[in-house]
């Protein structure tokens, strides 16, 4: 297997996780701050740990010594493999801090529309005073 069949699908893969994971898990809960932090860091750790699978995966496939040492001690393979993925933070981590701003720019548009109909609703009932309707 080639270097570039091992790296870039999981690499794409994770590319793509980092635009619909964030995506996806904003839709299940109200447009807020907090949801989008909670959104963030789901993202951000289901990310980390899908890169060390990644890098798991292609140690698996090329065989070999390290495939060995990683079955041997899996309690310090766990340790390599996050701190080998951190590296693919390179590829994904922008992406996600595009999505994220994007998602930010949904909030303050819902917190825009909250607060202009609590403006309208509000001025209702002093432009009724105002008349002498009310």
């Amino acid at each position: 297997m080639t270097w570039t069949a091992a790296v870039l699908p999981p690499l794409a893969a994770l590319g793509l996780l980092s635009v619909l994971l964030p995506a996806g898990l904003f839709r299940l809960g109200r447009p807020s701050y907090p949801h989008l932090l909670r959104v963030a860091v789901i993202s951000v750790v289901a990310l980390i740990l899908g890169s060390a699978a990644s890098y798991g995966w292609a140690y698996r496939t090329a065989g070999g010594e390290v495939a060995a040492a990683l079955s041997a001690r899996p309690g310090a393979a766990a340790g390599l493999l996050l701190r080998r993925s951190l590296p693919a933070a390179l590829v994904w981590a922008p992406l996600l801090a595009l999505t994220l701003l994007a998602l930010a720019r949904r909030v303050e548009a819902a917190r825009t529309e909250a607060l202009k109909a609590r403006q309208a609703g509000s001025a209702a009932p002093r432009a009724r005073l105002r008349d002498g309707r009310g």
